[in-house]
């Protein structure tokens, strides 16, 4: 009925709404009429020349869907806008990756000497799986603009994706030779450096980034997570307490900062560190069991065990693994009965369940 009074109406909103209503009733070519009336009563609607180049691309009407992508990249960029940006993105929601890159390199084929236009078409390439063509790609983009950061970074990706760390590492290095105070770059190298398992020199690149951006508490985040993992306990709780001041992830640090005293026998300030986590937050369960095991040990076992219940409570979904860390706790200080009697307790409603039994 509304595509209907679409045909009969020149009034662009019932065209949209036509539209709409047979995309949510997955009727394709209904959905193509409907954007084709759209775009003609509103010819300068971008959102109405997005939709008819999408459903034309997924009805198979390449040339339609070519001449709806060549518009959209020559009215989509406003101001210093990408206009490739919309473009890739309704590619890259086409189901049919080879129909989506077919339109990207004939869109390109137009354009040899835009550098945004390659870039694109790499990105879409990735999305296809087509390492190969995507290193092609990039490989042009920097010719075309040499030591175009997000470029670089680029490339380094794909080559980590075809076994190539090794090259992306001294390619990296060699730009951040050419431009030193490229933290975008710098940070890329860093983290590239850590999956190729080289945490020393990740560290070093970090800490470089720290001098550079004394303030950017992701920067300090990383440097504290590679310190934990060095062992360097000192260098990692100072960058977390760093975090706090920053206001950055104040959570994630209460909780590493527990571990770290926690990892050295410090119970009384990994306690202290824990309690600041709040209910809600990423590790607020795991910190109250943590904070459990720290009561027990220290011979609070019946406050343990209160919070413990306290927890379960709270947190049916984690009942299992609560009851099975309070039975640890009886049977480690050697009350086996109370341990037995607790996991009875929990087998009377979950009989089948394997790691209780």
């Amino acid at each position: 009925s509304y595509l209907d009074a679409a045909r009969e109406s020149n009034d662009p909103r019932i065209a949209e709404r036509a539209l709409k209503i047979t995309l949510y009733g997955q009727q394709s070519e209904d959905a193509l009429e409907a954007a084709r009336r759209w775009v003609s009563l509103a010819p300068e609607n971008l959102e109405a020349h997005q939709a008819l180049a999408a459903l034309a691309l997924r009805n198979g009407e390449q040339q339609e869907a070519q001449d709806e992508f060549e518009y959209l990249l020559a009215h989509g960029g406003q101001g210093d806008a990408d206009p490739y940006k919309p473009v890739l993105a309704l590619l890259a929601r086409e189901p049919d990756k080879e129909r989506a890159l077919t339109v990207m390199e004939q869109l390109f084929a137009e354009r040899p000497d835009d550098a945004d236009a390659c870039f694109a078409y790499a990105r879409l390439a990735i999305h296809a799986d087509k390492w190969t063509s995507a290193e092609q790609q990039v490989n042009r983009c920097l010719a075309l603009r040499p030591d175009w950061t997000e470029s670089l970074i680029l490339r380094a990706q794909i080559q980590i994706k075809l076994n190539k760390g090794e090259q992306a590492r001294r390619d990296l290095d060699e730009a951040l030779q050419r431009n030193p105070g490229d933290a975008a770059l710098r940070t890329a190298y860093a983290r590239l450096l850590v999956d190729l398992d080289d945490y020393d020199a990740a560290r070093a690149q970090y800490h470089e980034l720290m001098e550079q951006q004394p303030d950017n508490g992701a920067v300090v985040y990383a440097l504290a997570l590679l310190s934990l993992e060095n062992g360097q306990y000192d260098e990692a709780g100072i960058l977390f307490e760093r975090m706090v001041e920053l206001d950055f992830q104040p959570q994630q640090a209460w909780y590493y900062l527990g571990a770290i005293e926690e990892e050295q026998k410090h119970h009384r300030k990994a306690l202290q560190w824990y309690d600041k986590v709040e209910e809600g937050s990423d590790h607020w369960v795991e910190v109250q069991i943590r904070m459990a095991r720290l009561e027990a040990e220290s011979g609070d076992v019946g406050v343990a065990r209160e919070r413990l219940r306290s927890l379960r409570l709270g947190q049916p979904a984690q009942a299992q693994r609560l009851y099975l860390v309070e039975g640890e706790i009886l049977a480690g200080i050697g009350q086996y009965e109370e341990a037995f009697a607790l996991y009875a307790e929990y087998l009377a409603s979950q009989p089948d369940d394997i790691d209780i039994l």
